[in-house]
């Protein structure tokens, strides 16, 4: 099945930022694959419909090829479940 390695630091620095109100689609930051991700890709956090999300591409590791794509963002804690779900 294979396994994949995210960081999502750059998320939470996003989202840290306090950038509520922006305008739809506007991409805050932008992740480049590296030695220390799995990412295929350029990874963009977008704000989109009133929230930061981030698209990933990921390679497979462990297994002879594949890839996986994942989308990653913040669920409001106030309900008392709240966290990151991919």
């Amino acid at each position: 099945m294979g396994d994949a390695k995210i960081d999502i630091k750059p998320y939470l620095d996003a989202i840290n930022m306090g950038l509520e109100g922006l305008p739809d689609g506007v991409k805050v930051d932008r992740v480049q694959p590296n030695r220390e991700n799995c990412l295929s890709d350029e990874s963009c956090i977008l704000w989109e419909n009133g929230k930061m999300t981030q698209i990933m591409l990921l390679r497979l590791q462990h297994v002879e090829c594949g890839e996986v794509e994942i989308q990653i963002e913040l669920i409001n804690a106030q309900s008392g479940r709240g966290g990151i779900y991919i």
